[in-house]
């Protein structure tokens, strides 16, 4: 199973993948030593388990470009990030 903590998933800092393969944990869900409850950290966090995340599932394929939005619903309810990808083909 994963490696829980106080309710926090212990991650690995350089791509924040958990112990389970695959599985990535980023912002307030994830805990490792330093770790700095700031919304910056997580966005810094989110960009890394993308090139985690993207290595895993295409080995030795090439990122091309990475895309970031945090669209904020007007009901204040919710925000959505996006990553977006791009590979070298």
């Amino acid at each position: 199973g994963l490696d829980i903590s106080r309710k926090q998933l212990s991650v690995n800092t350089e791509d924040f993948s958990t112990n389970a393969a695959g599985i990535y944990a980023v912002g307030d869900i994830n805990t490792y030593p330093g770790k700095r409850k700031l919304i910056v950290s997580g966005f810094h966090e989110a960009t890394l388990a993308a090139f985690g995340a993207a290595a895993h599932i295409r080995p030795g394929q090439k990122i091309l470009n990475v895309k970031f939005e945090n669209l904020n619903r007007t009901s204040g309810r919710r925000n959505i990030e996006i990553l977006d990808l791009e590979y070298y083909i």
